[in-house]
């Protein structure tokens, strides 16, 4: 694995344990997810938030949905187990 990969792994897990402690659901509005990175990072820099939601966008951790204020977190990471619909 090259470094820069295990580095954002490491903050990946560090920005989903911030979202999970921030109490986010399966999908929640776009500015709670900024507002919880915010807080959780101790960022100011709307630039370096922006930046770390569209990296976590390009792996799949987050989502966009049909509402384009409503981001889907994958369930996955956070530890949320959906049920299959039964047939």
């Amino acid at each position: 694995m090259y470094p820069q990969r295990k580095r954002f792994d490491a903050r990946a897990k560090v920005v989903v344990e911030i979202l999970v402690q921030a109490g986010l659901s399966h999908q929640a509005p776009m500015d709670a997810i900024w507002s919880a990175i915010r807080r959780g990072l101790g960022l100011t820099r709307s630039e370096r938030i922006r930046e770390i939601v569209e990296t976590m966008h390009a792996c799949g951790f987050i989502t966009t949905t049909d509402n384009p204020t409503v981001w889907a977190i994958h369930p996955d990471v956070l530890g949320i187990r959906i049920p299959e619909e039964e047939e």
